[in-house]
């Protein structure tokens, strides 16, 4: 189940401050094709500096269209492409950088539902905050939550993250990643985005 809240209104309520990137292209025109997900929507939501990426993600119906849409507008505002690999392109201007990712979703619940852990579960659309069931819960409580562990290498890594960041991971979370390399020991070798 996907919540759907006015993101004006929920940044109203809770006093966030918003980034002035936010209000200026480039990240202001990527919106037209893109969906901004995951760690930018969490660090607003709790207050934290901006100092990771911004990820978009794309819808299967436009895919390859909107891409190159968002690469040119990119490339216009002088951000350069120092990354591409089967999972997503990464474009840097100073020490902004913005990632577009390269899987194609049928729509935001895909794209949710693909999501290692409920706390990165958020998509911001169209003035719209997307979150998972539980995430703004897990979230609030500070707990590290296993949602879908598809690469647990890369899992393992974001547990590592999170918790310097003081999100608590209990032995379940670990105990679930661990589960996930010992049923499919191949997606260990995989390297994904963080």
């Amino acid at each position: 189940m996907i919540s759907r809240l006015s993101w004006p209104s929920f940044v109203a309520r809770y006093d966030l401050k918003i980034d002035n990137r936010f209000n200026e292209p480039p990240l202001l025109t990527l919106s037209n094709y893109g969906i901004l997900c995951g760690g930018a929507i969490r660090r607003i939501i709790l207050k934290q500096p901006l100092d990771s990426d911004f990820d978009f993600f794309f819808l299967e119906n436009k895919h390859t269209e909107n891409l190159f849409e968002a690469g040119n507008l990119l490339t216009k505002n002088k951000f350069k492409k120092v990354v591409e690999n089967q999972f997503a392109q990464t474009w840097v201007k100073n020490d902004f950088k913005i990632q577009l990712i390269l899987n194609k979703y049928k729509d935001i619940e895909a794209i949710l539902d693909s999501f290692d852990f409920t706390i990165c579960q958020f998509a911001l659309h169209m003035g719209i905050l997307h979150s998972g069931e539980y995430s703004l819960w897990d979230l609030g409580r500070r707990r590290l939550v296993p949602h879908k562990i598809t690469y647990p290498l890369a899992s393992m890594r974001r547990v590592i993250k999170y918790a310097q960041q003081g999100l608590y991971v209990c032995e379940g979370c670990i105990q679930t990643i661990m589960q996930a390399a010992l049923d499919n020991p191949s997606w260990t070798e995989i390297k994904y985005i963080d």
